[in-house]
């Protein structure tokens, strides 16, 4: 699983270029489009289990949970929102946790290529 944030959007303050205030209108990619085939497994590699949970979970706790609540914590803006590329096979999986998150995180077809999947998560 891999992860994109664009740093053109984030936040500083009026008062210092290096200070952080938080993520303004940027937002977060999760390719988890790929097939796993270089790794010859039974499943894409992002469902693969690690201690007990997919490794695709980590990177959604990580953007929707852990940044969030750290942003909230610090008086830091949030990230906009995640945008989860994955193929539309496993996407009926995966829709109560979009549906959860009430527009913070949605879904994007992957490409043919990795370049794909980050356009399509982009627009």
């Amino acid at each position: 699983t891999t992860t994109l944030a664009t740093t053109s959007s984030l936040q500083s303050s009026p008062t210092s270029d290096n200070e952080f205030t938080g993520f303004g209108n940027t937002g977060f990619l999760i390719l988890a489009g790929g097939t796993g085939s270089r790794m010859k497994a039974s499943m894409p590699k992002q469902f693969l289990t690690l201690r007990s949970c997919p490794v695709l979970h980590y990177s959604l706790h990580l953007f929707l949970e852990k940044i969030p609540a750290y942003c909230a914590a610090n008086g830091l803006t949030p990230p906009a929102q995640v945008v989860l590329v994955m193929d539309p096979k496993y996407q009926p999986e995966y829709q109560y946790i979009v549906d959860a998150y009430g527009g913070k995180l949605a879904f994007a077809n992957p490409g043919v290529e990795r370049q794909g999947s980050v356009e399509n998560g982009l627009n």
